[in-house]
């Protein structure tokens, strides 16, 4: 019975520990979010903080299933862009008072709100007409970039605007450029330029053996040709007696970084390859990056070559990164890896150019213009920013700001414009007339009518889509996914033009701490400071009370432990004890006097009492009565009656 005793007493300890340990749960441990299945996702509870506690962790949640679209349009929370177009023609005013620039006009008109505001900007934008250009007292590169994608989105004629920019052009002597000539083995070569001839050989570990006049110098361990600044405007012509390649490389004077122009030439032995240098920008006295970023972006929109700029702006791109040039290059350079490069760029569902020259929603604006045609998650998660927790109440963004509310409609909604001046043209959207907006039409296939096309893209009768792997793209596997852009291709809805690579399950600090992202924290939650990598979402974690000191509760429950196991040792000695108690039972030592006390033998000489007999049939009588007997003397014994 002690044995059993024991153990009962050991459990009984357990129970009481896991009693008194049994706190409120500080955080929960989760595994990862099941895929959604009929609008819900669960996980389980790994750990839990601390051990043993208990608590409500948060086991579901309600999801939607993502569906990939070329037209990420579609799932724009209309009643937002609404409220942002009520805004900014509030701001605006009719008579478009409330645009204050160039640039904030030109951009009210892209976003196209309705028709009184659109008159009225289209008034206040030719009041800066400067004849052939655009600028607030004198003409400004930048600012008649932006007139033109605003005067091309009304239909009107921008042909003197297109020449007065092109007559900006200068010459980059910020990018140094080099010749190179590659064959398989070892060739004798010429290079013509000015009507002279300069023989040089190609070695067969490829290095040059002598400089080719003035113009041309070795350079990178004698493999390339530098050319001299004074003869970027040359024509070399480039001969050798067996099959070889020729072309052009490029880079800033102080960047490793080197480019190489996209259109490198092969020729048989003997054969000619024609190089020439084309360095160019736009600017007023010297190159300006921004300024010939938007005049490039808007010669392309209405169908003029600039690939004579690319280089520049490339180039450059390193050194004026505040102005998102990722963005334009994706505008200006077709199936190229600027806009996969533009993807990863995105942070926290926004872009933000470093030390930009404006602000997240400007940058991000001028991303999504970029990406128009892109099925990336991130441009999708960038518009839910944009319609969601970045909008003010009133429907405007960054604290009404017409400049980046202008820009940021303009991204969104791409509407066709509600105002055409003279009223003959009646427009309609690319899309809605099953055209398709895109930037390498064919001349016979453009379709001026339409309208709804971002910058850098024209309305066009046929797609002109490629195979994916004429984008120089990939089909990710289903266990990949696509690291950067991707695009609709002849094969595929979805080509990556980036790298195909396993999905990684990124847990964020609030998961991390064993907490949930949510829009808001229910009842029993509490919100705290750890990051969600979503600025729509905060950390809820379940409530926790103030721990208090258990240490009476610990003496209390160990003096209990012990009378327990105490009584179950020894509970007949208790029970018996207990029995005597509740009976009055006493045990007496020597003689007694009380009444109660049982008779014992009689004493020497005296005759021990006799039950009298009682026969069958006797009645039975009450005792006699008798008479107090005399106190006897003591020692003496009494007479016999």
């Amino acid at each position: 019975m002690k044995k059993v005793g024991l153990i009962l007493g050991i459990l009984l300890i357990i129970f009481a520990v896991n009693f008194v340990l049994a706190e409120n749960c500080t955080s929960f441990t989760y595994s990862n979010w099941s895929s959604c299945s009929s609008g819900i996702q669960t996980r389980t509870v790994v750990n839990s903080t601390p051990i043993n506690c208990t608590g409500s962790p948060i086991l579901n949640q309600s999801c939607t299933t993502a569906n990939v679209t070329t037209t990420p349009t579609s799932v724009l929370n209309l009643s937002s862009i609404d409220k942002g177009f009520a805004c900014l023609e509030s701001n605006v005013k009719d008579d478009c008072s409330g645009a204050t620039t160039i640039q904030e006009i030109a951009l009210t008109l892209l976003a196209s709100p309705k028709q009184s505001v659109a008159q009225g900007c289209y008034n206040k934008l030719k009041s800066y007409d400067q004849g052939n250009c655009f600028g607030i007292g004198s003409c400004n590169v930048r600012d008649t970039a932006l007139a033109i994608l605003a005067y091309n989105n009304l239909k009107q004629d921008t042909k003197k605007y297109q020449s007065w920019i092109l007559n900006q052009t200068l010459v980059s002597s910020d990018i140094q450029w080099f010749l190179q000539q590659d064959s398989i083995e070892a060739a004798n070569c010429k290079v013509t330029y000015d009507s002279t001839d300069y023989s040089f050989s190609v070695q067969t570990n490829k290095k040059i053996d002598t400089n080719a006049g003035s113009c041309l110098s070795l350079a990178n361990s004698n493999y390339w040709y530098a050319i001299d600044p004074s003869c970027y405007s040359k024509n070399f012509a480039l001969v050798c007696d067996k099959a070889f390649i020729g072309n052009l490389l490029y880079k800033q004077p102080n960047s490793p970084i080197v480019y190489v122009l996209s259109n490198t030439q092969s020729a048989a032995a003997s054969g000619t390859i024609n190089l020439q240098v084309k360095s160019k920008c736009f600017g007023q006295g010297s190159c300006n990056y921004e300024a010939s970023a938007w005049a490039a972006v808007a010669l392309k929109t209405v169908g003029v070559n600039v690939d004579e700029f690319v280089p520049y702006l490339v180039a450059g791109s390193d050194s004026n990164k505040q102005y998102l040039p990722y963005a334009f290059l994706n505008m200006l350079v077709d199936y190229s890896e600027y806009g996969t490069k533009l993807v990863q760029m995105q942070n926290l569902n926004t872009w933000e150019a470093e030390s930009t020259a404006y602000e997240q929603y400007y940058d991000t604006a001028l991303a999504l213009v970029s990406l128009s045609d892109s099925s990336a998650t991130q441009v999708k998660n960038a518009k839910d920013w944009l319609t969601g927790y970045a909008q003010s109440a009133n429907g405007c963004w960054n604290n009404n700001n017409t400049k980046d509310t202008a820009f940021i409609l303009w991204a969104l909604q791409k509407r066709q414009s509600s105002f055409i001046p003279g009223g003959v043209i009646s427009l309609t959207s690319c899309s809605e007339g099953n055209f398709f907006c895109i930037s390498d039409c064919p001349l016979d296939q453009i379709k001026q009518n339409y309208a709804g096309c971002s910058a850098g893209k024209t309305c066009c009768g046929t797609q002109n889509i490629k195979t994916c792997a004429e984008y120089y793209g990939e089909v990710c596997a289903s266990d990949k996914v696509c690291d950067g852009d991707s695009r609709v291709a002849s094969d595929t809805s979805a080509c990556c033009l980036s790298s195909c690579v396993t999905p990684q399950v990124t847990q964020t600090a609030c998961d991390t701490a064993g907490g949930i992202c949510r829009t808001s924290c229910n009842a029993n939650q509490d919100s705290v400071s750890q990051s969600c990598g979503d600025a729509n979402q905060v950390c809820c974690k379940a409530k926790t009370t103030t721990p208090t000191n258990l240490g009476w509760l610990w003496i209390l429950l160990v003096i209990l432990i012990i009378l327990i196991i105490v009584g179950i040792i020894y509970r007949e000695k208790i029970k018996l004890w207990i029995y005597k108690k509740r009976s009055g039972f006493k045990k007496e030592e020597g003689e007694g006097t009380g009444q109660n006390r049982p008779s014992g033998p009689a004493a020497p000489g005296m005759i021990p009492p006799q039950r009298p007999m009682i026969r069958p049939g006797m009645p039975i009588m009450p005792p006699a009565q008798r008479r107090p007997l005399p106190i006897q003397p003591s020692g003496r014994v009494p007479p016999r009656i």
